[in-house]
């Protein structure tokens, strides 16, 4: 009953996104507007790297700090969702500067605010470079091991507790999920664009339908001769 109720769900849901995306003018002309989109992301992106970068000194600074019982836990438990946060800014950072250099390229911007788009760029890259070593200053006691090192996923893993690698496993299937169903909208998104416009976008599709059996074949292949 509940598979019923959530294959209804999905065929309404379906429905009126198809509807509502059928019905977006997708001629208009993105370029008339590409140096206040270009600043725009890339000012989101400058925000999240001063996020991050205020957030790197706050987790030095507490590592200074010395705690015992259950103020060192919960100090501990704070450094690891500011590495989080950190981590997840600098990522975001680095894409959102991608698209920006993307735009003020493609729709022919002046030199300026591409060289604005590509200095949050590499204001992305430094911090997640520091960024990846923060986790050795917040753990010192633990022999992990160095980002970029050869079979890292390895190695992590074998340095984590039953319940670290849990909570890591977890959060990778849901992402295998979740990208699973992103590219297969982004896929469908595509053809309605190209379908809507005239303009074929079948260089799109064919990449982010490479990428999209990839990731599964990848998936598949790591699984299958282990369980």
């Amino acid at each position: 009953m509940k598979q019923i109720f959530q294959i209804l769900i999905g065929g309404v849901v379906g429905f009126f996104g198809m509807y509502f995306a059928l019905s977006i003018d997708f001629t208009s002309d993105f370029s008339s507007f590409g140096l206040e989109l270009t600043l725009l992301i890339a000012g989101i992106a400058a925000l999240l790297l001063v996020f991050s970068m205020a957030t790197i000194l706050r987790v030095k600074k507490k590592t200074k700090l010395q705690l015992k019982g259950e103020e060192e836990d919960e100090l501990d438990s704070k450094q690891y969702k500011s590495y989080s946060d950190i981590t997840l800014g600098s990522v975001v950072a680095m894409v959102l500067s991608v698209v920006a250099i993307g735009i003020a390229v493609i729709t022919e911007q002046p030199v300026w605010a591409v060289i604005a788009a590509g200095a949050t760029l590499i204001g992305a890259i430094v911090v997640s470079i520091v960024a990846s070593g923060l986790i050795q200053l917040i753990y010192p006691e633990r022999d992990l091991p160095e980002p970029g090192e050869k079979d890292y996923a390895k190695k992590l893993l074998a340095v984590s507790d039953e319940g670290e690698r849990h909570v890591m496993l977890e959060g990778l299937y849901r992402t295998h999920n979740t990208m699973n169903l992103a590219l297969f909208i982004a896929l469908l998104l595509l053809i309605i664009y190209s379908v809507s416009t005239g303009v074929s976008q079948l260089f799109a599709i064919f990449v982010v339908a490479l990428i999209l059996i990839i990731a599964n074949v990848q998936y598949t292949f790591s699984i299958r001769n282990k369980i």
